[in-house]
């Protein structure tokens, strides 16, 4: 059974060191609702909880690991997530506008319906994430490793899509447009061609593959 903290304080008091929480094992706790917004949880472990609705707002949240949790609608808006390690983990909802996510790894998670605006995710990896109805608008996904993440129905409007690698993602219906994508690789026509051009010639838009 989770243990349950339904106060900052207590959290603080239990768990922190100077009113911080870095390095800290957050692990197979209950944290869910809590206001934890400005507190540095850099190095902070948190495996196995739960941050239902968790406001994690102006956080440094730097190199944080986290496997088997549950943040479904958990809030990250201005915190700084770089070198973070995320796996197997429910990010259903989660809000990280204008985040700063730089060598992020979100590797196998579930993020549909995300909110992902203004977010700096340049070189990190995101492999075979499910990004569904996710909001990239005005995000940066320079140098990003999205291979086999399914990106059906996403927002990637004014985005940074330099040298990102679409290879077997799954871009079904995603909203493609005002994107830079030089050197990005994808199988086959890219989607984001149609921004350029409409070919009407059929045998242009066959898949092409490069032998892998």
């Amino acid at each position: 059974m989770l243990h349950r903290f339904s106060d900052r304080t207590a959290l603080l008091d239990a768990r922190g060191k100077n009113g911080a929480l870095v390095d800290a094992d957050l692990s197979f706790l209950d944290l869910s609702g809590l206001d934890l917004s400005g507190l540095n949880l850099s190095g902070a472990l948190l495996s196995g909880s739960h941050f239902l609705d968790t406001l994690f707002d102006g956080c440094d949240c730097s190199a944080i690991f986290v496997q088997w949790a549950d943040l479904k609608g958990a809030r990250f808006r201005r915190a700084r997530l770089a070198e973070a390690f995320f796996q197997h983990s429910q990010l259903q909802r989660c809000d990280f506008s204008d985040a700063i996510m730089t060598g992020m790894n979100i590797l196998v998670c579930q993020l549909e319906n995300g909110q992902l605006q203004r977010a700096d995710l340049t070189g990190g990896q995101v492999l075979g994430t499910n990004f569904t109805d996710a909001d990239f608008t005005g995000a940066s996904l320079r140098q990003v490793n999205l291979r086999e993440a399914v990106l059906t129905g996403a927002r990637l409007i004014d985005c940074d899509l330099r040298a990102a690698d679409f290879r077997k993602a799954d871009l079904h219906n995603a909203i493609i447009r005002n994107v830079q994508t030089e050197a990005a690789l994808f199988y086959g026509k890219a989607p984001w061609s149609k921004q350029e051009t409409d070919p009407t010639d059929w045998e242009q838009q066959l898949p092409r593959f490069d032998g892998e």
